[in-house]
């Protein structure tokens, strides 16, 4: 996938960018190491087209979970889970329902 959320700055478009340069030549790629760690995560960038924001993003393993279920809600219009908070789909950018909101 290319194209991540909608900028929280502009609303402009997202993009995958392949990796973060550093002014040195030992690094080779980014990381993210926390306590107790041997590896790190592999952390991935995403810009904005507009305003030229940037998000960094932690890769995703097939089959890694990083949200307990219980912490996620499905969309209302395209059905991709979410984080439960979430006031808009941050795939398809639709408004969810706040469940203290009577119908």
């Amino acid at each position: 996938m290319n194209t991540a959320a909608k900028c929280p700055k502009c609303g402009g478009e997202m993009v995958k960018a392949d990796r973060i340069v550093a002014h040195t030549r030992l690094l080779a790629g980014v990381s993210l190491a926390k306590m107790g760690d041997l590896v790190g995560d592999k952390i991935i960038p995403y810009y904005c087209n507009d305003c030229g924001y940037i998000e960094l993003y932690k890769e995703v393993k097939p089959g890694e979970q990083l949200t307990h279920q219980s912490f996620l809600k499905k969309c209302v219009k395209c059905g991709k889970l979410i984080p439960i908070a979430s006031e808009e789909c941050q795939y398809c950018g639709s408004k969810q329902k706040n469940k203290r909101e009577k119908p």
